[in-house]
C-alpha cells in the first residue's frame, strides 16, 4: 500500500510539473520579430508574480532557456513572417515544449524549488564555488597587451572546465554574480581588477592564445579563493535559499 502511495505522488508530482512548464511557455516566453533583411524570432522572458519559484524569475529562466535547449531550438534560427507573426510564434512554443533538453531541466529544478530546504539536493559550497568562478573570464589579449574580461556574458569557461553541466548551479551563480554585479558595478569592477593586476604579474608564455588560456586559471583560482566574491554567493544563497533548487553547504 505504501508503495502504491509512493508511486501516485510520484506520478502526480511528474504531472504538476509538466504542466507547469507548458504553463511556463505560454505564459512567459515573451517572443518578437528581428526586423532587419532576414526576419527572425527573438525570445526572451517575463517574471510572474508573486514569486513562488525559482523559476519565476525571467533571469534565472532565461539562463535556462539560453544554455540548456537544443541547438536547433535557437529562436534566431527561425524565419519569421511580419504579416502572420502570431503562427510563427505558436509553432515555435509548441517546437520548444517538445525540446526534451529544456523540459527536463525545467521539470526538474520547478520541483525541486518547491521542496522543503532540508529535502533538496544537496551540494557543498566549493563545489558552487568551482562554478562560480567561470563567470568571470579572461577571454583576450586588448591590443595594448592588456587582459579583456567577460563578466556574465555568453562567453565563459563551463564548457571547457566542467566535466558534468549542472543547470542549477549555473543558473544561481550567474544570477548571484549578475544581480551584485548591476547593483555595484565599481565595487564588483575593482575586485576583478585586482585579481588581473595580480595575473599581469605573471609571464605566462609567450604564444597569445597559451598566455590567455593560462590566464584564464590564474583568475579562476583567484576568484575561487576571493573572500569578497565568496560572500557574494554565500549572501545570495541566505537571501533566496527558500526557493532556490539545492541546499548548499557551506563548510569552508
Amino acid at each position: 500500500m505504501k508503495l502504491f502511495k509512493f508511486i501516485l505522488l510520484f506520478i502526480g508530482s511528474t504531472l504538476f510539473a509538466q504542466n507547469s512548464t507548458q504553463d511556463r511557455i505560454d505564459k512567459q516566453l515573451q517572443l518578437s520579430i528581428n526586423k532587419s533583411e532576414e526576419a527572425t524570432l527573438l525570445a526572451s522572458f517575463s517574471e510572474i508574480e508573486p514569486r513562488e519559484n525559482i523559476l519565476d524569475y525571467k533571469s534565472f529562466i532565461g539562463y535556462l532557456y539560453t544554455n540548456f535547449k537544443d541547438e536547433s531550438n535557437r529562436a534566431g534560427l527561425f524565419k519569421a513572417d511580419n504579416n502572420n507573426p502570431d503562427l510563427d510564434f505558436k509553432l515555435y512554443r509548441e517546437k520548444l515544449k517538445n525540446d526534451s533538453l529544456f523540459i527536463t531541466t525545467l521539470q526538474k529544478i520547478a520541483i525541486n524549488s518547491g521542496k522543503p530546504i532540508d529535502e533538496k539536493p544537496s551540494y557543498k559550497f566549493n563545489h558552487v564555488m568551482d562554478i562560480a568562478s567561470n563567470f568571470v573570464m579572461i577571454d583576450k589579449l586588448t591590443n595594448k597587451g592588456n587582459y579583456g574580461v567577460k563578466i556574465c556574458t555568453g562567453i565563459n569557461a563551463i564548457e571547457m572546465t566542467q566535466p558534468k553541466r549542472y543547470a542549477d548551479i549555473e543558473a544561481f551563480c550567474f544570477n548571484a554574480i549578475w544581480n551584485y554585479f548591476q547593483k555595484n558595478k565599481s565595487l564588483f569592477s575593482d575586485l576583478v581588477k585586482q585579481q588581473i593586476i595580480s595575473v599581469s604579474k605573471l609571464n605566462l608564455g609567450i604564444d597569445d592564445k597559451d598566455r590567455v588560456l593560462r590566464a584564464q586559471g590564474a583568475l579562476m583560482v583567484l576568484m575561487f579563493h576571493n573572500d569578497s566574491f565568496r560572500n557574494l554567493i554565500i549572501d545570495n544563497y541566505e537571501e533566496n535559499k527558500k526557493l532556490l533548487p539545492f541546499k548548499m553547504k557551506v563548510d569552508n
